[in-house]
């Protein structure tokens, strides 16, 4: 889910920070990605911000596909989570699940994998 508000004056200079709605779901580190355009613009404003969420998730995918996959052993830990997750890109619960498996088992991986590989390093990241 994306929160993407907009708003004239009044809001701008009668809503102030302590007052904001959006927060971190409660010891996750994470919330809802949210964004406030001062010009009445929300449609655009979070159409942008889905498209660029889409964009990103899109060449993670390409990245994995086509040069990450074809280094790894294909019944590796690894390639099957990474595979999985692709599979399941749509589903949060699952895809949520992968991250955790798949992060793990990046720790596990030596330091001069990822120096030899930038592609691996873009996957850390």
């Amino acid at each position: 889910m994306i929160k993407a508000t907009a708003s004239g004056c009044a809001v701008v200079w009668g809503g102030f920070y302590p007052s904001n709605p959006y927060t971190v779901e409660k010891n996750s580190g994470r919330g809802v990605p949210y964004g406030h355009s001062l010009f009445e613009d929300n449609a655009e404003y979070g159409y942008g911000i889905m498209k660029g969420y889409l964009t990103r998730r899109s060449t993670l995918i390409s990245n994995v596909e086509e040069n990450i996959l074809p280094t790894l052993p294909e019944k590796s830990e690894l390639a099957t989570e990474l595979k999985n997750w692709i599979f399941n890109r749509n589903n949060v619960d699952r895809c949520e699940v992968a991250f955790e498996r798949i992060t793990a088992l990046l720790a596990d991986i030596p330091e001069s994998d990822f120096e030899n590989s930038k592609h691996l390093r873009n996957l850390r990241t």
